[in-house]
């Protein structure tokens, strides 16, 4: 009873504002974005947005959000306004914003109503997609709802195409193409730009590794001066076997330490922000557990090795040139039973593939002593994977989005 009376909430609310879209007047220089259903200040939307912000003053930013990153926004966007997800006075904003960025679904980022009529809608995406996700996720039910669920989204405007989605790769491009059909994607939507968040990694100088290395030392609480092997794992849908070096034998631990002391190094460890199954273990002196909401892509630029599965972001960190070991323990059950992959693992691997703890103990042995093998695997996989990312993707996006006639300021 309750969803349905919030249904009919979200109907009488989308109508009446798609009735005064048809007075108010949107604005070439309103811009809204939004990230992580509201609950974050992060990824692509954040990069962008700082992008806008620092370059083109003349434009206003209206970030949708919760209420409780407020705060981290404004810090941010000192000139941006903040706007409160899915309540009225934003969603009146929002008929004054002519374009519009978000990087989960229009609806999760911006608001659950109908606030999109007349405007342009570009999807920033998390990344490369290694997993397969959107209608090509496993046991996935997109555009199977009865005749009233598709009233309600068309009234909601749950239903509405977007116009742009940024791509990475070729391969992008046809992920994008499959996985987002039912959002409208095609070739000619499919923007050639790299994502914001990996601008950051195309000519940083030193000292701002080494600044990021002190701010997250302090926040995290290990020695700036060891090694830095950072353990990122993906979101599994299905799965609660989810290793953590948190929850590792007596035996084990007797094995990493060892590793670990003879390199001087300490293992971070951040689950995905979106994993429900995660251990919330205790930092040790070894082994940092970091808050899933800290921002990988600052954490990344410091790490000496990057241990992950089949997460996105070793292709992010791949444009570093660093070492990547893939933990591919529960790679059969993953790839036929709980999202599902694209790839083989022999093809999009940037190094080293271990299936057991064993294997996985001597590869992080292997690269910490600089018996770099992988270089030429990583030069593969980037130019495959991420042959768009030059590290001119915001630039590229406003240009392409927003058009040159309105890029003074």
């Amino acid at each position: 009873m309750k969803k349905s009376m919030y249904k009919a909430k979200l109907c009488l609310e989308s109508a009446i504002l798609w009735l005064l879209s048809l007075f108010i007047k949107r604005k070439q220089n309103y811009i809204a974005v939004g990230s992580w259903s509201g609950n974050r200040y992060a990824d692509n939307s954040r990069y962008l947005a700082e992008y806008i912000s620092t370059n083109f003053p003349d434009y206003h930013i209206v970030w949708v959000g919760e209420k409780k990153i407020r705060d981290d926004v404004l810090n941010g966007l000192p000139e941006a306004e903040f706007a409160e997800k899915d309540t009225f006075f934003a969603n009146i904003k929002l008929l004054k914003c002519k374009y519009m960025f978000f990087s989960q679904m229009h609806n999760a980022d911006i608001s659950f109503c109908n606030v999109f009529r007349g405007a342009t809608t570009c999807y920033l995406h998390h990344g490369m997609p290694i997993k397969r996700w959107g209608q090509d996720g496993l046991n996935q039910t997109i555009g199977t709802a009865n005749i009233l669920s598709r009233i309600v989204r068309r009234i909601t405007g749950e239903d509405i195409q977007y116009d742009y989605f940024v791509t990475s790769s070729p391969l992008h491009d046809k992920t994008n193409c499959s996985g987002l059909a039912y959002k409208g994607c095609n070739e000619q939507k499919n923007l050639h730009s790299g994502t914001p968040r990996n601008d950051i990694y195309f000519d940083v100088p030193l000292s701002k590794i080494s600044d990021m290395k002190k701010l997250y030392s302090s926040i995290l609480g290990f020695d700036p001066n060891k090694k830095v092997v950072m353990y990122l794992p993906t979101f599994r849908r299905t799965s609660t076997n989810v290793f953590s070096f948190s929850k590792l034998s007596e035996n084990q631990k007797t094995q990493l330490f060892f590793i670990l002391k003879k390199h001087n190094c300490v293992i971070v460890e951040k689950s995905h922000v979106a994993e429900k199954n995660t251990f919330d273990g205790e930092s040790t002196e070894m082994i940092i557990c970091a808050p899933s909401e800290m921002n990988v892509q600052e954490m990344m630029l410091f790490a000496d090795v990057l241990i992950s599965d089949y997460s996105g972001a070793f292709l992010d960190y791949i444009l570093l040139d660093r070492p990547v070991i893939h933990y591919a323990y529960d790679y059969e059950y993953y790839k036929n039973i709980d999202s599902g992959l694209y790839y083989e693992i022999e093809d999009f691997s940037a190094g080293a593939v271990a299936y057991d703890y064993e294997s996985l103990i001597k590869a992080i042995d292997q690269e910490l002593s600089g018996d770099d093998r992988f270089s030429q695997k990583r030069k593969y996989v980037r130019d495959k994977y991420m042959e768009y990312e030059k590290g001119k993707a915001s630039s590229i996006i406003v240009s392409s989005v927003i058009g040159g006639t309105h890029c003074a300021g």
